[in-house]
């Protein structure tokens, strides 16, 4: 017998070469792919359970002093369950029959205490109104640019990868 076959083959250097920068690549898309898993689950969980600043809001109306503090837990118990991370406390008279809590009585002042507590318990922030009815809200000091908006939605589905323009409320 030869040397020659005595030896066992060794492999060509590009093999070498091949093999290694195919593990290095093959770990690199590994990582990739977690990473973009990583993302992917933090991105989904952030939309389904939004942090406090980002989560929507209501103009909260109490209707001109018809004020309980169960109908208010109730209310703000509803708020939390549908998602909702704020609501503007508002006392308005819009035509319903007078209630029997005047606005900041100490009555009044109590039950808003209440709503503060109870919004505060279940992690909605709460804002007070400056006042009764919609003081200030319009006036010929207003401008176009400033006054109320109009909030339009629109929705396109698509399947698989399509190309071109799509017509939207705008456009």
């Amino acid at each position: 017998m030869s040397k020659e076959t005595n030896r066992s083959p060794r492999p060509a250097p590009f093999l070498l070469t091949f093999l290694s920068i195919s593990g290095l690549l093959a770990g690199a898309i590994f990582l990739e792919s977690s990473c973009s898993f990583s993302k992917t689950a933090a991105l989904r969980q952030g939309f389904l359970s939004p942090p406090l600043e980002y989560r929507p809001g209501v103009y909260w109306y109490l209707m001109d002093g018809n004020l309980s503090r169960e109908a208010m837990t109730a209310d703000l118990e509803a708020m939390k369950k549908a998602g909702l991370g704020w609501a503007l406390f508002l006392e308005v008279n819009v035509g319903v029959p007078r209630g029997r809590v005047d606005f900041l009585s100490e009555e009044w002042q109590e039950l808003f205490a209440h709503a503060v507590r109870e919004a505060k318990r279940l992690g909605i922030k709460l804002i007070l109104g400056s006042g009764p009815g919609w003081a200030g809200s319009g006036g010929p000091w207003v401008t176009p640019e400033q006054s109320m908006q109009h909030l339009v939605a629109s929705e396109v589905r698509v399947k698989g990868a399509v190309s071109g323009q799509f017509k939207t409320c705008r456009s």
